[in-house]
């Protein structure tokens, strides 16, 4: 439930959170277009809205166009997907992903079937998150 208010009053809230584990997080060319928009519509039709329901099904459709854009960009011809797990905040397993993914030498390794392990933890160390080297896998 939204409380006393209208659903569509809060559909900004939602999206906005959609966006940043979506949109938010890909990387084609590391900039961001001019152009670039993401909207939701919303009429207050929907009468009663499961919350946690909808936000998983933005979700789902926000992560899904954002592996789209990223797929089809710029000349791609893979698609990275970055895991960061056991991070100690969330704040900080974004980081490292987002550096991992961002850095033209890693982009350069998978473009060219060449995987460089240490590519991807030099790009950890750009995110300038604290993280222990030896426990990685």
């Amino acid at each position: 439930t939204t409380g006393q208010y209208p659903f569509y009053l809060y559909v900004k809230k939602y999206l906005k959170k959609s966006v940043e584990k979506s949109f938010n997080m890909i990387s084609v060319d590391g900039d961001t277009s001019t152009s670039d928009s993401v909207y939701v519509l919303a009429n207050g039709k929907a009468g009663s809205v499961n919350i946690h329901k909808f936000q998983t099904a933005l979700d789902f459709v926000c992560v899904t166009l954002a592996k789209k854009i990223a797929a089809d960009g710029e000349g791609a011809t893979k698609l990275i997907e970055i895991s960061a797990v056991n991070a100690k905040s969330e704040h900080d397993a974004k980081n490292i992903a987002k550096s991992i993914i961002s850095s033209d030498l890693v982009k350069t390794a998978f473009f060219g079937n060449d995987i460089n392990w240490g590519r991807i933890i030099m790009a950890m160390g750009n995110s300038k998150v604290n993280f222990d080297i030896n426990i990685l896998k």
